[in-house]
């Protein structure tokens, strides 16, 4: 039984991989901080945000779970209907404001 409890632990470790998505408005360590914060809470590891070139990447997270998150952080996918949200821009300006006292 440990085998294969083992044997399954190892699959498991080996199939992990990276999502990366590329959102807007992320403009400085604020936002990555708050991103990142978000994310651990949705259990989410290996995490890495870049304000430079808009992009986040993390392993172990609900995709959907991650992208309606960071969507209610005002921080949108770039491909979405809201990138030009004025409410958006506002809500990731708070997010940023926020990050910067974590």
């Amino acid at each position: 039984m440990k085998k294969t409890n083992y044997y399954y632990f190892i699959t498991k470790k080996m199939t992990n991989h990276q999502t990366l998505l590329e959102v807007v408005n992320i403009k400085c360590g604020g936002c990555a901080k708050t991103i990142t914060k978000a994310l651990k809470e949705l259990n989410s590891t290996d995490i890495s945000v870049s304000s430079d070139t808009q992009k986040i990447s993390f392993e172990n997270g609900d995709k959907k779970l991650v992208i309606e998150k960071l969507e209610s952080l005002g921080y949108p996918l770039k491909d979405s209907e809201s990138v030009n949200s004025l409410f958006k821009k506002a809500k990731s300006y708070a997010s940023c404001a926020v990050g910067k006292f974590l």
